[in-house]
């Protein structure tokens, strides 16, 4: 600058540089099939990644993009009408919206009606990554990232609520999860927050980041169920 350098350190990004977000609003039927929108965004690398992938697939080819983040939802999900953003305006994120609907989203057996308490159905159930007893070395972990889910979902009547999940907050050197829960008649409102930290924990904190470890796939594992009046 003006001739002269200087050596400068780029300063870390925030969350809100680092953050994926999908919002679904969906209506399920008593068969437990559901239909609604959805819509996925991001900031940083998770809208570049978009981005990237909008501007190379030809208009003719959306569908079977969008039908992708689709079935990442819930098994056969298909896809209708798909909006994006402009992906060549770099001064706005990014965006995809479409029309969805899910044959089974949730699962029927019987009266009851049952489904994860969270957007995506697809998803198995996993280990906790830190399954030995002790640890020598410290834990590192380059990830510095925010990701949101918004469930939005209205209720087949003739439903009552059996179980529900509850509303978590939970804590670690690593990261946070965080889920709210809203219910009013006839729908239910399941929002979650992940972030990840770019940090390093020392051996002493095994113990207590195994067991954040563990609830939080506890809390990520919890089901709705809904039972025939």
């Amino acid at each position: 600058k003006n001739g002269k350098g200087e050596f400068i350190t780029i300063p870390e990004g925030t969350l809100d540089d680092a953050e994926s977000s999908r919002t679904l609003n969906l209506t399920l039927n008593p068969d437990g099939s559901a239909s609604g929108t959805m819509t996925v965004t991001g900031t940083g690398d998770y809208d570049l990644s978009l981005r990237s992938q909008l501007l190379a697939t030809p208009a003719d080819k959306l569908g079977n993009l969008a039908e992708a983040f689709a079935q990442g939802i819930a098994a056969n999900g298909k896809v209708s009408e798909v909006k994006i953003s402009d992906a060549k305006n770099l001064d706005s994120k990014v965006s995809l919206t479409m029309k969805v609907s899910f044959p089974a989203w949730a699962t029927k057996s019987g009266d009851l009606l049952l489904f994860k308490a969270r957007p995506d159905q697809t998803a198995g159930q996993f280990s906790n990554p830190l399954s030995r007893e002790e640890r020598t070395y410290p834990i590192a972990s380059g990830a510095h990232r925010r990701i949101k889910t918004e469930l939005h979902l209205s209720l087949p009547d003739g439903f009552a609520a059996l179980s529900l999940p509850t509303p978590t907050a939970l804590t670690s050197p690593l990261g946070t999860y965080n889920r709210a829960v809203d219910t009013e008649t006839g729908k239910i409102s399941i929002k979650t927050t992940i972030v990840e930290k770019k940090t390093e924990v020392p051996a002493t904190g095994y113990g207590e980041l195994r067991s954040y470890f563990d609830a939080y796939l506890k809390a990520y594992d919890e089901s709705v169920i809904r039972k025939k009046s």
